[in-house]
């Protein structure tokens, strides 16, 4: 098909969304209009749903699959903004009339901020993912709109743990490492009221990397990151050993350890 017709195609599936077609295929369409066009057109497609909350879980969901499966961090950054942005707006707007709505519209901006946040952290060292550093400082901000929103959504201790973590591993990966130790002794103390000791040791590990990579502090780190190591591996929930691993890997990756 030739792009001419591409966008007469899609001028013809806007005007009918979302009653002749699923949203499945819709996002799959969206995806289709993206790489054959342009990102906004692909938005416009979206966005003419009956429900904010159904436009909200397509964008929470394309951001997944564009990071898993298509590995296409500008795309995947592209679709985080907008539905960061629609949600938001679309939040504000409900506010007055529909209080519910507008949470439940707010936590999904929060969940794209977190993906778009964890996706883009050099860390985690995953196949087939470039990032530039603008894809970093893109990240790093989501890290931060995701804090605020957990803290104005009252969370709770361990979602709030989570996003202080997602703070501490950006400055770590910027090379910030007392902002770092900082923001990962935050998460520690958030996961010891969520009473998550394993997760705690995870955030202690992370303390302990930045800990390492500021000379006055580097041996205290390295015994507390082979006590985070230990802890660990002895404990009894199943993903604890992935967290141990992980630490590995990210000291490898981010303090360049031979």
């Amino acid at each position: 098909m030739f792009p001419c017709c591409v966008v007469l195609s899609w001028g013809l599936l806007v005007a009918q969304a979302p009653a002749a077609i699923n949203r499945s295929q819709l996002r799959e369409r969206a995806l289709v209009i993206a790489a054959a066009e342009d990102n906004f057109q692909a938005f416009a497609l979206l966005e003419v749903g009956p429900s904010p909350l159904e436009i909200a879980d397509d964008y929470v969901q394309l951001v997944g699959d564009l990071f898993h499966q298509q590995k296409n961090v500008p795309r995947m950054l592209a679709f985080g903004q907008a539905g960061m942005a629609f949600c938001l707006r679309e939040a504000r707007r409900q506010r007055d009339t529909n209080p519910r709505l507008a949470t439940e519209l707010t936590a999904q901006a929060q969940t794209i901020a977190a993906t778009v946040s964890a996706n883009t952290w050099p860390g985690w060292n995953a196949a087939g993912v470039v990032l530039s550093p603008t894809d970093q400082a893109f990240g790093r901000d989501a890290a931060r709109l995701n804090l605020r929103l957990v803290q104005e959504l009252e969370r709770g201790p361990e979602p709030l743990g989570h996003a202080h973590w997602l703070i501490g591993a950006h400055a770590l990966a910027a090379g910030e490492f007392a902002a770092a130790e900082e923001a990962f002794a935050r998460a520690e103390r958030e996961f010891e009221r969520a009473r998550q000791a394993e997760l705690a040791w995870m955030a202690r590990g992370y303390r302990a990397l930045a800990q390492k990579g500021q000379p006055l502090k580097r041996s205290a780190g390295d015994m507390l990151f082979q006590q985070a190591q230990r802890e660990l591996r002895a404990a009894s929930r199943p993903d604890a050993r992935l967290f141990a691993d992980q630490l590995l890997s990210a000291e490898k990756t981010l303090l360049k350890s031979p």
